[in-house]
C-alpha cells in the first residue's frame, strides 16, 4: 500500500484541530510546581531578611517571611510555572500529533481521535 503524502499546512492544521483542548496540571504536578515557587522564594527570603530581622522573634521572621513569600507564589510564581508547564505538555502532545500525521495514522477524518484525547483530558483533570 503507498504511503499517503501529506503536506506540512495540512499536517499544522490537522494537528491544531486535534490540539484543541484545555490542559490543565493534575493534582500532583500542581504540587510539584508550588514547591518549585516556594523553597526558592522561602530560602532567598530567609537570607534577604537576616540582617534586618536578627534580633526578632523567630516566630516574627516567619509572619513576615510568610507575608511576602505567599502571595509572591500564589499569584505570580506558580501561574507563570503553569503557563510554562501547559506551553510544554501542548508542545509535546502536537510534536505526538504531527508524528502521527506524517505516518500518515492521523487524517482529516478522524475527529474521533479528538474526541478520544479529550476525554482523556477530562477524566485525567476530574481526579
Amino acid at each position: 500500500m503507498a504511503e499517503k503524502i501529506i503536506a506540512p499546512a495540512e499536517v499544522d492544521a490537522i494537528v491544531d484541530a486535534n490540539v484543541d483542548v484545555v490542559i490543565q496540571p493534575n493534582r500532583h504536578v500542581r504540587v510539584a510546581l508550588t514547591w518549585l515557587a516556594i523553597f526558592p522564594l522561602v530560602s532567598l527570603g530567609f537570607i534577604a531578611l537576616a540582617p534586618f530581622t536578627q534580633s526578632w522573634n523567630s516566630t516574627m521572621r516567619a509572619l513576615l517571611l510568610t507575608a511576602c513569600v505567599v502571595p509572591l507564589a500564589s499569584y505570580v510564581v506558580v501561574p507563570f510555572l503553569v503557563k510554562i508547564y501547559v506551553a510544554c505538555a501542548r508542545y509535546g502532545l502536537k510534536r505526538h500529533f504531527r508524528r502521527r500525521a506524517m505516518k500518515s495514522e492521523l487524517s482529516p477524518d478522524s475527529m474521533a481521535t479528538n474526541d478520544k484525547l479529550a476525554d482523556s483530558k477530562k477524566a485525567r483533570t476530574t481526579s
